[in-house]
């Protein structure tokens, strides 16, 4: 069994992806209770993140995956170091850190070219993602997007195909962009839902949304690691 996480509907396009390429069975866990993740402290996210990996092991997941990449950036490098090896061993949790840059890495021209990276500010906050990406040479700008994630999932609970609350708040964030930018990259698994409305709004060429090969990376794992 493998589960998904995130506090939200983000990680439920993952998993979604993941259906349609697999007959696995698979828990696909929005904590609802801890959304959004975005504005919470390191310690808080790495508490509930923590406490959501447990609840999926206890339906019997083996295999987990954070879907989120505020959980990620905040708890991966803990739970793999320590939290597994201590307490379960024989379990697995991965994050959605790698698989994002080696989906930036199979766009060979970006890297001399201008981008921008949305994700959460808690996301932001950790320096992560600039240190990650910073070794491999990407030239990227960063940009917190506060209640973003918030916004498309009311958008979806209201069922409004415009997505206006999202578009509104991308809009505002397009008058902090100074400058010509090449591409932009999604790193908020929420942000996936709205990649069309930040193209037109912001006027990039092209959005690098990671969420179909971060699917497809999970498969192939399953594969090598049966």
């Amino acid at each position: 069994m493998i589960g998904f996480y995130d506090s939200g509907m983000g990680g439920q396009r993952i998993a979604n992806i993941f259906s349609q390429l697999s007959s696995i069975p698979y828990i696909c866990y929005q904590d609802k209770a801890a959304f959004p993740l975005g504005d919470k402290t390191p310690e808080q996210i790495r508490n509930i993140v923590v406490a959501g990996v447990e609840k999926l092991f206890a339906q019997g997941c083996d295999l987990v995956i954070l879907a989120c990449n505020t959980a990620s950036v905040n708890t991966i490098r803990y739970i793999q170091s320590y939290w597994l090896p201590q307490n379960y061993p024989t379990k697995q949790v991965l994050g959605v850190t790698v698989p994002l840059r080696e989906y930036l890495d199979s766009f060979s021209e970006i890297k001399s070219q201008k981008g921008l990276l949305l994700a959460t500010p808690a996301t932001i906050k950790t320096g992560f993602y600039q240190e990650y990406l910073r070794e491999a040479d990407y030239h990227l700008g960063y940009l917190a997007c506060y209640n973003l994630a918030n916004s498309i999932e009311q958008d979806i609970l209201n069922q409004d195909n415009n997505y206006t609350l999202s578009s509104k708040i991308v809009r505002d964030l397009s008058t902090e962009i100074i400058s010509h930018l090449d591409y932009i990259v999604l790193a908020c698994t929420h942000y996936g839902y709205i990649d069309i409305q930040i193209q037109d709004i912001m006027g990039v060429p092209q959005v690098l949304d990671p969420s179909e090969y971060i699917a497809y990376r999970v498969l192939d794992y399953i594969q090598r690691h049966k």
